[in-house]
């Protein structure tokens, strides 16, 4: 009889935020519908323990494990203190993963505060077996929007990361996209040698909402950070509102202090407190609402992986408009593309939206995209490479 796997699944990326990045959405996900399949703990910092909370999966772990992210105390507020908080939680975790046994650990991202540990772990554990998600590789820092020195150092951070994996890892998922052969190209040249398994990203089955659609209103959604549009967002709504001062956009998501201020200073600044709402953190309940109420998703993100936002939208019958990235490719013609990074083309295209004849939910195309299908599939792969259990003990707390 196959006995159920330990795994432990590792997230530090979250520093003191519980926002949810594509990547945590995709481990909650998994782990949720893999929930008696497997045994599963979490290893993150306190920001993950609160989103861990807030999409209310603590109790599917087993064990959840705080690393620390503070460099003496001192909470994070800009990006640099998040970038040494991925050193701290690296260390951290390396010394706490010393005394425990798993069958296999899960990264789901190539953060450092991730990938490092897991690394360690993998090379003081032979039996063990390290599964790493990866989701997309960073543009050169000449042209990734936001702090240059600490774009570079994440550019770099990357490709060491990507090194690591390279030496130790025994599989790794990638995404179905552009970016996804990229990464496993990148690997193949570092000489890995592992199994590579081409996943896609989902949504879960949700009871229809029966909402009136508002034909002015817009939702963003995503982290708010320069890399997901927080610099485009501005600029590209108010050439739209100017030509119709009616439209409304409520933005859900939350960056750090800094970014945060930005964008209100900057709503204010350009008349806009009137038609943009900044919501923040919205559960679930009230995101679906958001959702099958707007009639357009407005989503000026410059770097993406995947975009599991853009599936949400698409189950609630709501337009996506975002720049011509090439991850997006998957989303076929349900999406309406804008060449990279052209604010007036946007601006008219999304007024065009609104106008638009709404075509409702593509449901043929969104059961491609379930969780629960994505999760059955990936762990047959990790019971195929796990096996059996050998009798030897596994098991203990940090």
């Amino acid at each position: 009889m196959l006995k159920k796997q330990r795994i432990l699944f590792i997230a530090t990326g979250y520093g003191d935020s519980p926002v949810l990045s594509g990547g945590e959405v995709r481990l909650f996900n998994i782990v949720k519908h893999l929930s008696g399949k497997i045994l599963p703990d979490f290893l993150t910092t306190s920001g993950g323990v609160s989103a861990a909370d807030n999409y209310r999966i603590s109790g599917f772990f087993r064990n959840i494990v705080t690393v620390k992210n503070r460099f003496m105390g001192i909470k994070e507020s800009s990006g640099f203190q998040r970038l040494i908080g991925y050193y701290i939680s690296a260390f951290d975790a390396e010394k706490k993963l010393t005394a425990v046994k798993y069958d296999a650990i899960y990264t789901s991202s190539d953060c450092y505060g991730d990938i490092y540990p897991a690394y360690k772990y993998r090379l003081n554990n032979q039996s063990a077996k390290w599964f790493c998600m990866l989701h997309h590789k960073y543009d050169s820092p000449f042209k990734r929007p936001g702090f240059f020195p600490v774009n570079a150092l994440l550019y770099l951070l990357q490709l060491h990361s990507y090194k690591m994996i390279a030496k130790r890892a025994d599989c790794v998922f990638v995404l179905e996209t552009e970016a996804g052969e990229q990464i496993a190209q990148t690997l193949i040249k570092y000489g890995y040698k592992g199994q590579i398994h081409y996943v896609k990203n989902g949504i879960n089955k949700i009871p229809a909402v029966k909402t009136k659609k508002d034909k002015s209103m817009a939702v963003y959604l995503g982290g708010l950070r320069p890399s997901k549009g927080l610099y485009d967002i501005v600029p590209v709504w108010k050439k739209a509102w100017e030509k119709n001062p009616k439209l409304k956009l409520t933005v859900i998501g939350k960056g750090s202090d800094k970014d945060m201020k930005y964008l209100k200073d900057t709503v204010e600044k350009n008349g806009l407190s009137g038609s943009v709402t900044i919501a923040g953190y919205v559960d679930t309940k009230n995101l679906n609402t958001l959702l099958s109420k707007a009639y357009v998703f407005f989503l000026p993100s410059r770097e993406e992986g995947w975009g599991i936002s853009i599936l949400e939208a698409l189950q609630h019958g709501c337009l996506p408009v975002v720049y011509d990235l090439p991850a997006f490719k998957v989303f076929k013609n349900n999406v309406v593309r804008i060449p990279r990074f052209d604010h007036g083309v946007y601006a008219e295209e999304m007024l065009k939206a609104f106008k638009s004849k709404s075509n409702g939910v593509n449901k043929k195309f969104i059961a491609k995209f379930y969780w629960s299908d994505i999760a059955k599939n990936e762990l047959s792969i990790i019971k195929m490479m796990v096996g059996r259990s050998d009798g030897r003990k596994v098991g203990g707390k940090i």
